[in-house]
């Protein structure tokens, strides 16, 4: 029979996914790796569209607004208090000895089970009162800051209370999430953040082409709220239904497990609002609306590469908190140094295409580039950004023992960003704030970042060294 096409002699139909299979092993691009790096690039190439579609559509004075918006939206850490990192790293280790069977239900230990329900009814209840609270301080607050500034003329307090709240009714979906995510289901978490962020963008495309305005990231937030509910409810229905239906008979006590963890990394978030989130309403004050624009896509732009190249650690945090739990530390050491280099790798990489885009956009005099900020701090907030991969790679390491080392690290380091900020935005603008920041991150955070970590890790596991035969869950399936 005549096909079309001749057919190719010796062609093995299967040898093209073999050989993908092993390319994907080879860079550790798992499917939990794969659907959060496509949503972090996503995040990206639609971030970019929606740069083109803002320098359109939005004048330079609403442009400011808009990302002086998304900045003052970071006060949502002060509520959080690092508590979703908590869940994650807690129910890993109940998991390792739980499961889902076929139909989404969670089988294993009656102790672990009840332990992990308990977990879960007291973050509901968290999450539930802190995002009444978080839509009231974000209220008052971003109110307040911006009846002291100058407005230009732009009505923003509908757009703002809109957004408060649409912000307030995410953050009582976040647990759901931490929780599968710490469940070992990273992949299905992660295609849905991806799924998610096409949502966003395409929303906030919608809302800026046919004039939302500053409406726009409220209608947006909206949106995701509403997939997000949806996609738990088709996906994990039988997963929630049957963590409701558990009796709490062995429950975690909060106050000796979990506080003294949260409450370290509750103040280590709480410092991370005195970098990145400071910097556009800083500029919005002291620089004006244009300003803060530069600098807020310059910094979104920085932000995404960062939490792309993090990918191939984030989604290992379930994985670590399993190996710790059975005191697998070669595994753990291995998966730790493989999935580092590579993040660091794929960070450095991007920098070096976002700079050299930055640098060719000023050399040929586009238009574009009034928009951005020079390539002097841009590379400086692109390098600080590479080098920050080694502390995400510390930090996920040593929170998954249930632990949280670093909040001295982070407060002192807050309050010298802050000092250090404030001192130079007033005469060096955007420039002063790269310089410092930059300067922190590679004279001081790393480096004493780098010996608390040597110190914990030897501390935690001396005398206590252990190597089961456990099977490496790195295996890419497609």
């Amino acid at each position: 029979m005549f096909t079309g096409l001749p057919e190719m002699p010796g062609r093995d139909p299967w040898r093209t996914k073999r050989v993908i299979k092993k390319l994907l092993k080879l860079f550790g691009i798992s499917r939990a790796v794969l659907f959060g790096a496509m949503s972090k690039v996503w995040f990206a190439v639609g971030g970019a569209v929606t740069v083109l579609l803002i320098m359109y559509y939005f004048s330079p004075t609403l442009q400011g607004f808009y990302f002086t918006f998304s900045s003052l939206l970071s006060l949502q850490l002060f509520i959080e208090m690092g508590l979703n990192s908590v869940i994650i790293n807690f129910t890993s280790h109940e998991w390792a000895k739980l499961s889902l069977d076929k139909e989404g239900r969670i089988t294993g230990d009656p102790v672990a089970l009840s332990r992990l329900k308990s977990l879960a009814r007291l973050v509901f209840m968290w999450y539930l009162i802190g995002a009444a609270l978080l839509a009231c301080i974000l209220i008052g607050a971003g109110s307040y800051f911006f009846w002291r500034s100058d407005t230009a003329g732009i009505h923003w307090a509908g757009p703002w209370l809109f957004l408060c709240l649409a912000t307030g009714i995410n953050l009582v979906i976040v647990p759901a999430f931490s929780l599968l995510e710490g469940s070992n289901q990273v992949a299905q978490v992660y295609f849905f953040r991806f799924a998610q962020e096409m949502v966003r963008s395409l929303s906030t495309w919608f809302f800026i082409i046919f004039g939302g305005g500053l409406w726009t990231l409220g209608g947006s937030s909206f949106m995701m709220a509403i997939c997000g509910t949806a996609f738990m409810l088709a996906k994990f229905r039988n997963y929630f239904i049957s963590l409701w239906k558990v009796k709490v008979k062995a429950a975690i006590d909060w106050r000796k497990e979990i506080w003294p963890m949260q409450w370290r990394i509750a103040v280590s978030f709480m410092a991370g609002y005195f970098f990145f989130p400071l910097f556009t309403p800083l500029l919005f004050h002291y620089k004006g609306a244009v300003e803060a624009g530069r600098a807020g896509m310059t910094i979104a732009m920085t932000s995404a590469l960062m939490l792309i190249a993090s990918m191939w650690l984030i989604t290992k945090a379930p994985q670590f908190g399993v190996l710790i739990s059975k005191k697998s530390y070669k595994e753990l050491d291995r998966l730790l140094i493989h999935s580092g280099i590579r993040a660091f790798l794929a960070a450095l990489g991007g920098a070096i295409i976002l700079f050299t885009s930055v640098y060719v956009l000023y050399s040929t005099g586009s238009p574009l580039s009034i928009r951005l900020l020079p390539p002097l701090p841009t590379g400086l907030f692109l390098a600080a950004a590479v080098l920050m991969q080694i502390l995400i790679a510390q930090s996920t390491f040593l929170r998954a023992h249930k632990k949280e080392p670093f909040m001295g690290l982070s407060v002192t380091g807050a309050v010298i960003m802050a000092i250090l900020a404030f001192s130079t935005v007033g005469r060096w603008g955007a420039t002063g704030i790269a310089v410092s920041y930059f300067s922190l991150i590679a004279f001081f955070t790393i480096p004493f970042g780098t010996i608390i970590w040597l110190r914990c890790r030897n501390e935690w596991r001396a005398g206590d060294f252990i190597e089961p035969s456990v099977a490496s869950d790195g295996e890419v399936t497609i």
